[in-house]
């Protein structure tokens, strides 16, 4: 092995050359060719090899960092994001059944027949209703109609009810829940019916009697 050889270059065997021609000192005699042309071999420094192979991994440790924390930002913006739209909408809906439930006492209160201590209608949990029916069970049905299914139930306090849930086919709107709430309430005043609250839950509208 040559040690003192700093580069080295195969012969020319377009013209029957063999072996290889090497460069001890200076690199002359080189030719620059506009075509074609042989692969020329420099030998190099260790140290300029570990500067260049340090540049290399300085370079993707960069590109990698720079790209998860590009991740990282986008994640939690995306996070911070889906956060306020959730509230936003659990503020805005429950907004919208205090709005209901304001209309309603109002309304209520405003009858003459009514008393303020009989106006309060209890606005009730899916979950309530959904445990004090046995998932809706279907053994509890006590009636169906065009507008809905009448479902018997029985809270933890053990007090017996019937919880009206409207269809979500039925056209009866939110518009139209609100006056039956209404009506409804104004004649348990006068003892004809008695409701005891009523849900709102998504598309899911029920009274409960």
């Amino acid at each position: 092995m040559n040690c003192s050889c700093l580069a080295y270059a195969s012969a020319n065997i377009s013209v029957g050359g063999s072996g290889c021609i090497t460069w001890g000192t200076e690199l002359i005699d080189l030719r620059q060719f506009v075509d074609g042309g042989q692969d020329f071999y420099i030998r190099l420094a260790a140290s300029e090899l570990r500067d260049n192979s340090k540049k290399k991994h300085g370079i993707i440790i960069v590109v990698v960092t720079f790209s998860m924390l590009m991740l990282l930002l986008g994640s939690i913006g995306y996070c911070l994001w889906k956060k306020k739209k959730n509230i936003n909408g659990c503020w805005r809906k429950k907004a919208r059944h205090l709005s209901f439930d304001t209309i309603i006492t109002q309304q209520v209160s405003d009858d003459e027949g009514s008393r303020r201590n009989n106006t309060d209608l209890p606005l009730f949990d899916f979950e309530t209703l959904l445990m004090a029916t046995q998932k809706f069970f279907i053994a509890n049905q006590l009636g169906e109609s065009g507008f809905g299914i009448v479902y018997k139930g029985k809270l933890e306090d053990n007090q017996e009810m019937a919880v009206k849930r409207l269809s979500k086919s039925s056209s009866q709107g939110l518009e139209e829940f609100r006056n039956e709430v209404i009506l409804i309430a104004k004649l348990q005043h006068i003892n004809l019916v008695r409701l005891l609250g009523y849900c709102i839950q998504g598309e899911d509208k029920m009274l409960n009697l």
